[in-house]
């Protein structure tokens, strides 16, 4: 039935790279800044995402500025009054490490002059496999480089909110590709989703993406959709591939052997719709 559909068979590429990011190899280092300084004000916090992309381990050994003595520095040590970390910083396979204000960060010491909004500091950050890398550390008058979360739900309601999006999903599925497909795990993070089915004597995942109130079926694909390289290339950010990732684990666990195979077994990329342009 799928190979009657007459569209096209890919695989995708890569995301493009966001704005102020750095990619060297696997190595993605995204929007590395920091917040300007009142007068006679010598210390700063750097904050920026490190996404290893690879699959081994990656680890930042250490910063150097030409106009600042820099640190590791874990903000939440010490009951919260921070500390510094003399540590380097790892950075697992397919996976995030964000320095943020209230937590780990790089920690810019005696400025000889104030940031000011619009600055650029130059910093070499040295890793243990890709080498040094010069970015910029741009000065922004936000207080992190990151959104701040949306409140938590409460379990109930979470769980309805969770219920109603499967239920969606499975009737888009059972629309598409049959009214006999089984679904085998479904894991949703936020506006994106992968589902498992199986219909007749094909096997394969799916990736949605949540319009308005509804679920469109973007592509069908096999194993190398559940890597991090492979959810990123849809467009989603490194936060929300990382937890994709570990809810698809979660919910493929209790599958049997012989369906996960039948999962794994889809050859290539089915592209059903193309996602909308950021």
């Amino acid at each position: 039935m799928l190979r009657a559909l007459t569209l096209c068979l890919a695989l995708l590429g890569a995301a493009p790279a966001l704005a102020h990011e750095y990619l060297v190899g696997d190595l993605a280092i995204v929007h590395p800044h920091t917040r300007p300084t009142a007068p006679g004000t010598t210390v700063a916090g750097g904050f920026m995402e490190l996404f290893n992309g690879s699959g081994t381990p990656e680890r930042l050994l250490a910063a150097r500025s030409g106009v600042a003595d820099l640190s590791f520095f874990d903000a939440a040590a010490d009951g919260g009054a921070g500390a510094r970390r003399a540590t380097a910083i790892d950075l697992p396979p397919g996976r995030s490490v964000f320095l943020e204000p209230d937590s780990l960060q790089i920690r810019l010491a005696d400025l000889e002059e104030p940031l000011r909004i619009g600055d650029r500091v130059p910093v070499t950050l040295v890793f243990e496999q890709a080498g040094p890398v010069t970015v910029e550390f741009w000065v922004e008058g936000t207080a992190a480089a990151l959104p701040p979360e949306p409140a938590p739900e409460s379990d109930v309601a979470a769980a309805s909110t969770l219920a109603a999006d499967e239920a969606a999903i499975s009737v888009q599925l059972r629309a598409t590709l049959g009214p006999d497909t089984g679904i085998a795990a479904i894991a949703v993070s936020g506006s994106a989703a992968v589902a498992g089915w199986v219909a007749g004597d094909e096997a394969g995942r799916a990736f949605l993406r949540r319009t308005g109130d509804s679920w469109r079926i973007l592509l069908l694909s096999g194993p190398s959709l559940i890597t991090a390289a492979g959810l990123r290339a849809q467009g989603i950010s490194p936060r929300t591939a990382n937890d994709l990732l570990e809810r698809i684990e979660a919910a493929e666990a209790a599958l049997p052997a012989t369906t996960l195979a039948r999962l794994d077994g889809f050859a290539g990329t089915l592209i059903l719709h193309h996602r909308d342009p950021p």
